[in-house]
């Protein structure tokens, strides 16, 4: 028996990527539309804001509140936004982005409404894809 036959084992249950998981979670067509008002209000403000700024991994878990592995993790469960791709070797987080599902995550936790995270998340990198659909 070969002397770390316990830890690859274990190590080769763990071999499918973060980025691979599917849970089966299919986003509505138009999340944007399916949100309560408050939650396209939240989307539009941050989507028009004119700070256009991108920050790496390190700044955006700990801008969130949580480890590395924790943000990798939450965008593969599509709770948390995908990264960009800033230079071809470089991903980076739009703060906007980041900031707009921390305000809508607060928000979850301090009222009664009943709002899946992935549609909001879903309808924010929607929104600022396309930018230019959203007005003031």
């Amino acid at each position: 028996m070969p002397r770390h036959s316990r830890l690859s084992s274990a190590l080769g249950a763990r071999q499918t990527p973060a980025t691979a998981i599917d849970n089966g979670y299919k986003p509505p067509l138009c999340p944007f539309n399916e949100l309560p008002l408050v939650f396209q209000e939240i989307v539009q403000r941050h989507v028009n804001r004119h700070d256009r700024s991108a920050v790496d991994v390190e700044k955006a878990a700990e801008k969130a509140g949580f480890g590395v592995s924790t943000l990798w993790r939450e965008v593969a469960h599509k709770r948390f936004a995908p990264p960009v791709e800033l230079l071809e070797r470089r991903k980076g987080w739009m703060v906007h982005e980041i900031d707009a599902i921390l305000e809508a995550k607060m928000l979850l936790s301090r009222s009664n409404l009943k709002v899946d995270i992935r549609v909001f998340v879903a309808a924010l990198v929607e929104a600022s894809a396309n930018r230019s659909t959203l007005t003031d």
